[in-house]
């Protein structure tokens, strides 16, 4: 039998979290740092997860990396002005028209297995799936607490749903993203890519992803690249 393994982002595949993720992450950076970060050159990070990011805006910053506690300091401030924006404005922290119904679908089937690979950090990507109700229980989920790179903690999940099927491999990876690195983490590892979304649709268009779908409203079309019967 043919083992099939999907793996979702959430910013942007599973939930519309871009804006207020990144205001609240800032606005955490610059009260540790007591500096405006938007005015440093943190775009030429070579990764955009945020572990790769604290360490990076730091160098630039203070010329060194995080200590512990000011990591933790981060995360915690993160964690609360996550919490107080949904309260503010819910509408940031919506999910991806269709995501939980289509998550769930494939999630409640015996011919396909899941896994999450979030550029965030676990906690935060969890905060968000909590909110739009999406069940991840049981299912192979990795942030950017280990690595920078979104190719390896990519790869931490593939290998867990490997255990958790009893596979040595599986037959075919499919990875479910927005974003060009995304797409870049996929080809790395030897997957499928599917785009999602429409903000940066001419992105991935741009690099030659064929396979792209605005939201998960009619989710044929996906099962029909995944070659799962409807």
């Amino acid at each position: 039998m043919m083992s099939k393994l999907v793996v979702f982002d959430i910013d942007g595949t599973l939930t519309n979290t871009y804006y207020g993720d990144d205001m609240c992450f800032f606005d955490a950076m610059n009260e540790v740092l007591q500096t405006n970060v938007r005015q440093l050159n943190w775009q030429s990070c070579p990764h955009r997860t945020d572990s790769a990011y604290i360490d990076f805006i730091f160098r630039l910053a203070i010329d060194r990396p995080p200590y512990q506690n000011e990591l933790e300091k981060v995360q915690q401030l993160f964690h609360q002005k996550l919490q107080t924006k949904y309260l503010e404005r819910p509408e940031l922290f919506e999910a991806v028209p269709g995501a939980a119904g289509f998550f769930h679908h494939l999630k409640n089937r015996s011919d396909v297995h899941l896994g999450i690979a979030t550029g965030g950090w676990k906690f935060a990507g969890a905060f968000k799936l909590d909110i739009i109700e999406l069940d991840y229980s049981n299912v192979p989920f990795h942030g950017s607490d280990t690595h920078y790179s979104k190719e390896h903690f990519t790869r931490e999940v593939i290998q867990d749903a490997c255990k958790q099927a009893n596979v040595s491999s599986f037959n075919e990876v499919y990875y479910i993203g927005d974003r060009d690195y995304d797409l870049l983490a996929a080809q790395k590892l030897g997957a499928h890519f599917i785009g999602m979304g429409t903000r940066h649709k001419q992105e991935l268009i741009d690099n030659g992803v064929e396979w792209i779908v605005d939201d998960y409203t009619d989710y044929s079309p996906i099962l029909e690249w995944l070659s799962l019967p409807q």
